[in-house]
């Protein structure tokens, strides 16, 4: 989008998946307040994800502190997650 400045339904579906990223960490798509390899969510996010596997609590650590984690919302919330990435 930024170089031909062309919308295509790829765009859609970046921009929709960031919006959720958004959502689920309650943190913008990009943040200079935060550390510098955090800055961008997606960067961040995708590498909060590779260790999801490894780290249930690198992901749990990842959601909106503002979000009351029981656990159907958990369950629902890894479903957006998946989504977003």
């Amino acid at each position: 989008m930024a170089v031909t400045g062309r919308v295509t339904t790829m765009v859609d579906i970046y921009s929709l998946g960031v919006i959720l990223m958004e959502l689920v960490t309650g943190r913008k798509a990009l943040d200079v307040t935060q550390r510098e390899d955090s800055v961008h969510l997606v960067t961040w996010f995708r590498r909060v994800a590779a260790s999801k596997v490894r780290d249930e609590n690198a992901f749990k650590n990842a959601i909106d502190p503002n979000i009351k984690l029981d656990e159907e919302t958990l369950a629902s919330v890894e479903k957006v997650w998946e989504l977003a990435g």
